[in-house]
């Protein structure tokens, strides 16, 4: 394998760090690879992409947020469920009431936390399906699995992503926060 110098075009049958001919720094073995491999990676289609429903759904089972407010939403069930049993009991009434309270409060909580983290799992999804394929680079390539293709709106940190009001300005473009 050969090592070409970038600007003379000289090429190298061993590793040098620069090039005997015109000295200018040569690309190390791991740049190969790696621009080999870009090399290699087909651009996805125009949008609108087909990209399954259920992403949001996988994505919320994979979320912190979420799975925590599924967890407030079970706790906060079981509770309110067992405080109106016990104000139906009227001689356990004291113990129901507040009992009823703080589930009605974990139960609201989370289903307010699960829809926040559904639409961002939808916002996502919109930027997947509708959003400018590029390849990556730039100081924000390294969240993007090494320049692999992603969203043209992750590489812009520029006025879109300036402008953008979403908590989560990595997977934004002006489409989705609109």
């Amino acid at each position: 394998m050969y090592i070409t110098c970038p600007y003379c075009g000289t090429k190298h049958l061993e590793f040098q760090s620069n090039c005997k001919n015109c000295g200018a720094p040569l690309p190390g073995p791991g740049e190969l690879a790696v621009d080999a491999a870009r090399r290699k990676l087909a651009m996805p289609p125009a949008p609108p992409r087909e990209i399954a429903s259920s992403f949001a759904w996988r994505w919320l089972l994979t979320d912190g947020w979420s799975i925590a407010a599924f967890v407030f939403v079970i706790v906060g069930g079981s509770f309110s469920l067992t405080g109106v049993g016990l104000i139906a009991g009227i001689i356990t009434a004291i113990v129901g009431i507040p009992l009823l309270l703080i589930g009605l409060v974990f139960l609201g909580g989370g289903v307010g936390v699960f829809y926040w983290r559904y639409t961002e799992a939808q916002k996502a999804l919109n930027v997947l399906r509708h959003g400018l394929a590029t390849r990556g680079g730039g100081p924000s390539h390294a969240i993007s699995n090494k320049g692999g293709l992603r969203p043209a709106a992750l590489d812009r940190p520029g006025p879109a992503a300036a402008g953008c009001s979403c908590p989560r300005r990595r997977v934004c473009c002006q489409a989705a926060c609109a």
